[in-house]
């Protein structure tokens, strides 16, 4: 993230801040997942609600795939770069396209 941080516009799926607080808190409790929460929005500038239109072409990007243990969350970080014309994602799953991974 720092390396990208000066480069780069920072949009991030409400889903996603929440899933990640709750990985936080899993991982490391609840006082690391309220620094977390506390302390992302510095990171990203435009938190992007997941709104009905999103949802619906989330669902289908989706409900294409064919892999066991798909992710919605991904799916929906899909719609978000579709609808909006993003450049890519700050990933490492390799659920996205190589070429949309930023960082990898």
């Amino acid at each position: 993230m720092a390396k990208i941080r000066g480069n780069c516009e920072v949009w991030v799926l409400n889903l996603v801040v929440q899933e990640s607080a709750t990985v936080v808190s899993m991982r490391d409790g609840m006082d690391q997942a309220r620094v977390f929460y506390d302390g992302y929005n510095s990171l990203v500038q435009m938190e992007i609600d997941l709104d009905e239109e999103l949802e619906k072409l989330a669902w289908k990007i989706f409900l294409q795939q064919h892999k066991k243990g798909t992710s919605f969350v991904d799916c929906a970080n899909m719609a978000v770069i579709e609808k909006y014309r993003l450049d890519g994602i700050l990933s490492f799953d390799t659920f996205y396209p190589k070429e949309l991974r930023i960082g990898v």
